[in-house]
């Protein structure tokens, strides 16, 4: 079949009936492999071998993700950070099987540099909380709480914070779409069928003032979607920032795509400016 499994196989009633034992890290009806995830038992008869489908579609559910990041500010360029991330189904399953691979003080350590790297900014990582290793359960659950250094521009009585670089998409996934500027083929959205949520919270001191709330942006086509909006609480000085994004499976037209990346890139971006009262 392609992918590093052990296949075990009964014959029941002149029928062969193949179970794929996947490895543990993943819920059930969940498999590592795309090809046969949500079919953990195929009935296969001679006759009808030819007419079995290995390659369903994928949903943007197997591949959830809800992201929560809290931000509070310390001094001028530090904050706290507590972040809450959330992996369902396939993804649960993927996050769990990296974690096997690491003694606890190596996932924090790994964490630490990864989320440096993808955030563009030098983050240390006090304490990590996880579910653990060995649970088969279609929500993993993973904490983490330290301090994140951030680019605070301060002109008169305008403060830019320069926020993390949260979105989904790498720099280098533009380019990689557009191929050079040649791209004729549709774009296969297997490879990012979806569902990522995030909602970041930015607490500040009264001396900031109150912060520019840009409009709400919604992108739609009929394979992929993206909605930003944001909300200010001047009482608790918490400002939350809401991304919401779906990409399901199938092939599409890539210049749209590739404008919809881009806008959502943008999105992620804008940095958040406050304004002295």
């Amino acid at each position: 079949f392609g992918f590093n499994h052990m296949i075990t196989g009964a014959i029941i009633d002149g029928d062969t009936i193949f179970i794929d034992p996947t490895d543990v890290s993943f819920p059930p009806r969940y498999s590592i492999t795309s090809s046969l995830t949500g079919q953990p038992i195929i009935n296969v008869s001679e006759k009808e071998i030819d007419s079995l489908d290995f390659l369903r579609k994928e949903a943007p559910t197997d591949h959830r993700i809800d992201r929560f990041i809290k931000l509070k500010y310390v001094d001028s360029t530090q904050f706290d950070v507590t972040s809450k991330t959330l992996s369902y189904n396939m993804q649960a399953g993927y996050r769990r099987s990296s974690l096997k691979q690491f003694t606890p003080g190596e996932f924090k350590s790994s964490l630490e540099s990864s989320v440096s790297d993808s955030w563009g900014i030098r983050l240390v990582i006090d304490s990590v909380f996880t579910d653990p290793d060995y649970g088969v359960d279609t929500i993993f659950n993973e904490r983490w709480y330290g301090r994140a250094f951030i680019n605070i521009q301060d002109i008169s009585d305008i403060r830019i914070i320069r926020m993390p670089d949260l979105s989904y998409f790498e720099k280098a996934f533009i380019s990689r779409l557009t191929d050079n500027g040649s791209r004729e083929l549709p774009v296969d959205l297997r490879d990012y069928c979806s569902s990522y949520n995030i909602e970041v919270t930015v607490e500040t001191p009264e001396s900031y003032g109150a912060p520019e709330i840009g409009d709400d942006l919604e992108l739609a086509d009929s394979l992929y979607s993206f909605k930003h909006y944001s909300e200010w609480n001047p009482e608790s000085r918490r400002l939350i920032l809401h991304y919401k994004y779906e990409i399901s499976d199938g092939l599409t037209e890539p210049w749209g795509f590739i404008s919809f990346v881009q806008k959502v890139t943008e999105a992620f971006d804008k940095p958040i400016v406050f304004k002295a009262e």
